[in-house]
Parts: C-alpha cells; structure tokens; sequence
C-alpha cells in the first residue's frame, strides 16, 4: 500500500536527479552560471519535468 504514496522508483537515482536539479537551479538563479540541465537540453532524468 505504501508503493503509491512513495512510488517504485530508484532511491538512489531519485536522489541523483534531485541533487542535480536543485545544484543547477541555485547556479542559474544565484550565481548566474547558464545551466544546460535547465535551459531544455537533454534532461538526463526522463521521470522530472521542467515546467517554465
């Protein structure tokens, strides 16, 4: 029963997304470093969503 409130998906790899995501985020927003991860490149994460 728990599966549908915390998902199936890879602990380690949901992680990895975050911690890339959130880094890339603070860069862009907070040091001005273009962050390609942001900008509609090739999200490396197929399972998040960038929503401008």
């Amino acid at each position: 029963m728990t599966d549908n409130i915390i998902g199936t998906a890879d602990t380690d790899h949901v992680l990895a997304a975050q911690k890339a995501l959130v880094n890339a985020f603070f860069d862009l927003h907070l040091k001005g470093i273009p962050q390609e991860i942001l900008m509609g490149g090739a999200l490396p994460y197929r399972e998040a969503l960038i929503i401008n």
